[in-house]
């Protein structure tokens, strides 16, 4: 009876590592979110193979037939090798750097501007950088596509230290951050 509650024990605390690698990296990458911790765990193949693998030796431990074991170990290597495939194949953000620019007077505050292909057309993600080290927050700005040019991302400038001149379709939008976070006052989704 003792090992079961040990055998259960273990298993929930593997559930739990697994739940949390993958809430961390989900989390941390919400506007306002550490820099830190985005750039660590903004690795859906990272964090997804850290998961399968936490909980397939949770599972392979709790399980008391060896048939049981193999199989839900080969279920295991099935998985994190799937994921590692779906990376390759492009299925998750690759997205390159296209614009990377220090605020005027400003250098802890950096517009970054990536760009990726995105089934058809091709995605921009624009974010504001702020701060530095342990502390640097990335605060999202917006998603634009190229697909229809009258109401895509023109051009995106800074007007300020903390100030940013957005243009969207010929319509020129002035997004003003705040001057203690960055946090911008509003952003775009034009996805």
């Amino acid at each position: 009876m003792a090992e079961h509650r040990l055998g259960a024990r273990h298993l929930a605390r593997a559930g739990a590592a697994a739940l949390t690698v993958l809430g961390v990296g989900l989390c941390a990458d919400r506007s306002g979110g550490p820099l830190l911790l985005v750039r660590l765990c903004n690795h859906p193949v990272v964090l997804g193979t850290a998961a399968i693998v936490l909980f397939t030796a949770a599972l392979v431990r709790r399980a008391r037939s060896p048939l049981v074991r193999a199989e839900t170990a080969l279920v295991g290597v099935v998985l994190a090798t799937v994921l590692p495939a779906a990376q390759f194949l492009g299925f998750f953000w690759d997205g390159e750097v296209t614009v990377r620019q220090a605020a005027p007077g400003r250098p802890d505050r950096v517009l970054v501007v990536e760009e990726a292909p995105d089934l058809i057309d091709t995605l921009t993600r624009v974010h504001v950088d702020d701060a530095g080290g342990l502390v640097e927050r990335r605060w999202h700005l917006g998603e634009f596509t190229d697909d229809d040019p009258s109401a895509g991302l023109a051009a995106v400038e800074w007007d300020g230290p903390d100030r940013l001149r957005v243009t969207i379709g010929g319509r020129v939008h002035l997004v003003d951050l705040d001057p203690d976070s960055g946090r911008p006052a509003r952003s775009f989704h034009l996805r």
